[in-house]
């Protein structure tokens, strides 16, 4: 929570992606396997 309010699990998980973009953690291929690919593949869609 911040001092606007709740922050939104999508909202998170930008920031983390991001914060691993920005620091050369992982690439944008796995940003991309980690963020779409596996959980579609998870939820069959």
């Amino acid at each position: 929570m911040t001092s606007k309010g709740p922050v939104s699990p999508v909202d998170i998980l930008y920031r983390f992606l991001s914060l691993l973009s920005e620091n050369k953690i992982l690439t944008e291929d796995q940003i991309d396997l980690m963020a779409k690919k596996t959980p579609a593949a998870l939820l069959e869609i």
